[in-house]
């Protein structure tokens, strides 16, 4: 009986571990950015030596991906439920809009843009980015359209979607754009790529019917 108490014991700690080092990860990260911050700042940061990174994370790269990965599933999650607790069609694109532009700006989208640079010179990490790029367009769709979409034209609806957020990041960070007007780009965007959907599904279901 003593064993598996052990066990759960063990896991509970290595949990613990991991949540405090992609925690003191993501703080790094934002404030010094990803060239700049090293494995031993993070590893402090959560109270390890470097040991307890690489017991859970192959090297930097992985840790930064795995960062970036639970903040975006987050995101993705606060989507879903503003989408799932909507009455009607109209509401859920309401609900949508306002969570699209009342954006958080918490770093994410920076650090995002951030590792898309690093990895167009880096093929392993490319690769890396790639797969979580995929898992969560594949996210998006789903929860956003609830509406089947061709896949090449989902892909170019939510590339333009990523696109802003990201540049839109990148300018507020520069002091180029308030955050108010940050909010009304990301409205004319959610408008304009609405209205295309739209029409684009009416289409779909009229040469259907």
């Amino acid at each position: 009986m003593t064993e598996p108490r052990v066990r759960r014991s063990r896991e509970a700690t290595r949990e613990e571990t991991r949540r405090r080092l992609l925690d003191a990860a993501f703080r790094s990260f934002v404030r010094r950015g990803y060239e700049a911050t090293s494995v031993e700042e993070i590893a402090e940061a959560a109270g390890y030596t470097r040991g307890a990174i690489y017991s859970n994370f192959r090297d930097k790269d992985e840790l930064y991906v795995a960062v970036l990965d639970e903040r975006m599933t987050q995101k993705l999650e606060e989507i879903r439920l503003a989408a799932g607790s909507a009455a009607d069609p109209v509401e859920r694109m309401r609900a949508l809009r306002e969570s699209f532009v009342n954006e958080r700006e918490d770093g994410t989208a920076i650090l995002y843009a951030e590792l898309q640079l690093a990895a167009a010179r880096h093929a392993e990490l490319r690769r890396r980015l790639r797969a979580m790029f995929e898992r969560h367009l594949a996210g998006c769709v789903a929860v956003v359209l609830g509406a089947p979409l061709p896949a090449e034209t989902a892909r170019v609806v939510f590339v333009t979607i990523f696109a802003v957020i990201e540049g839109l990041a990148l300018q507020r960070a520069s002091g180029n754009v308030t955050i108010e007007g940050a909010q009304a780009a990301r409205a004319i965007v959610f408008d304009a790529v609405c209205s295309l959907l739209t029409a684009h599904l009416a289409e779909t279901a009229s040469a259907g019917g």
